[in-house]
């Protein structure tokens, strides 16, 4: 007979924010490889059921010249900027005229403001969701 198969290791403890971090490899004929999942991975936006990548930093979200563009009246030629430092997202309202909302709370233009993943970003009447 052949030999017992060994228990599977523990799985990895929590990441710092609480997140799982770790390596799972993929068994059997439909796996091809291993896939490397951890806490930090490409932010990006959703919208009307789309999804906008972050690729890089400043990312620019408004009507004109912008890297993401809501093509609507109520949004300003540049309304907001997301940034990154280290391992955090901020994103900063540039004194749009109808405003930007997180998580239901007005933020102050010009103003750094902490995002999380699942934030809920209103842009005057426009829903956005942040994801990392």
């Amino acid at each position: 007979p052949p030999p017992p198969t060994p228990a599977p290791p523990p799985p990895p403890p929590p990441g710092p924010d609480g997140g799982w971090s770790g390596t799972v490899i993929l068994g059997g004929e439909a796996a091809s490889g291993t896939v490397i999942m951890g806490m930090g991975g490409m932010p990006y936006l959703l919208y009307e059921g789309r999804k906008v990548e972050i690729g890089h930093f400043p990312f620019t979200v408004g009507k004109e010249n912008t890297d993401f563009t809501i093509n609507k009246n109520v949004i300003s030629r540049s309304h907001i900027r997301i940034l990154c430092r280290e391992d955090d997202y901020f994103v900063v309202d540039e004194n749009s005229k109808n405003h930007t909302w997180l998580n239901g709370r007005r933020i102050t233009p010009y103003t750094e403001t902490l995002l999380k993943d699942g934030d809920t970003l209103r842009l005057a009447n426009e829903i956005l969701t942040f994801h990392i």
